[in-house]
């Protein structure tokens, strides 16, 4: 294993030119560098992702995940959550491999193949972390080596199919099985959870959620919190709140324009919950921010 993940960070240092995110010629296909240590608030939408260097801590919904050098993380949802980079320096930066999972490809690889494990009934957590096996790595490192030597797509798409393959085969496979599977209530509160991203700024009725799920409230609402960790006005909050972030470091709009913005109809409330979320104001924010850039 050790040897196969130092294969790895050696190719990796020479695909990745600079800090950030270093898109690749494969769609979905990314590799992630950072040299300092990192907070980022964001949603991530399904992905598999490998860290070859350095550690990572992810919290969604209350839980924390610590990961390191040969661990990956799943995501088989669009989740609202805080991630945390650190024990990295520029000699010796963040490195992970990143796919981003097609619901599509997971449900060709589900007709090709016949796996042993169902569903559960009642959709989980949309989140795994787990130690990568030597055959997950050893197809990261195949699938990399074709853009090291130019090698044509049709190979990349077969090791990136292989390592959703192995990925179903585990024993938590069920959190990607259920991207795959059409119908069904994880598929309900996908749905959902696009839903409130995509009206955010808007009010949200929880039983009118339910009877397009064709659930009961009780029922929806503990689904969704089964998925994301989070009550569905407890995720429209979250969304809201990073919006807030991205504009307030990103945008001259007073803080009671960002507010409104972003569906908050009471600036104090909105900063009382920014700070409860973030560890400070939006004006703090706005004023580290300038001095930091």
């Amino acid at each position: 294993m050790k040897d196969n993940i130092r294969e790895v960070v050696e190719i990796i240092e020479n695909l990745s030119p600079q800090e950030g995110e270093n898109k690749t010629k494969v769609s979905g296909l990314i590799i992630r560098k950072h040299s300092s240590e990192l907070i980022t608030h964001s949603v991530f939408r399904p992905l598999f992702c490998l860290t070859v260097q350095g550690d990572k801590e992810v919290e969604i919904g209350g839980t924390i995940y610590n990961y390191g050098s040969g661990d990956y993380v799943l995501v088989s949802a669009d989740l609202a959550l805080t991630a945390t980079i650190s024990n990295v320096s520029e000699e010796k930066p963040y490195l992970g491999v990143l796919i981003e999972l097609d619901p599509l490809l997971v449900i060709d690889v589900l007709k090709d193949v016949t796996f042993e494990k169902r569903l559960n009934p009642s959709p989980e957590r949309a989140v795994v972390v787990d130690h990568a096996e030597d055959r997950i790595v050893d197809a990261i490192k195949r699938l990399l080596l074709t853009l090291k030597n130019d090698e044509n797509e049709y190979l990349s798409k077969l090791y990136i199919r292989e390592i959703i393959f192995h990925l179903l085969s585990k024993e938590n496979g069920h959190t990607l099985y259920q991207l795959g599977l059409m119908g069904g209530q994880f598929q309900k509160i996908k749905k959902s959870i696009s839903l409130i991203l995509n009206n955010y700024k808007d009010k949200i009725n929880i039983e009118d959620m339910a009877k397009l799920a064709a659930m009961s409230t009780s029922s929806f609402h503990k689904s969704f919190k089964d998925v994301t960790g989070l009550s569905p006005i407890q995720y429209q909050k979250k969304i809201r709140l990073m919006q807030a972030r991205a504009l307030i470091t990103g945008s001259g709009e007073d803080i009671s324009s960002v507010a409104f913005e972003v569906g908050y109809e009471s600036p104090s409330q909105f900063s009382r919950e920014y700070l409860r979320q973030f560890g400070k104001t939006p004006s703090e924010e706005r004023v580290k921010y300038l001095s930091a850039n």
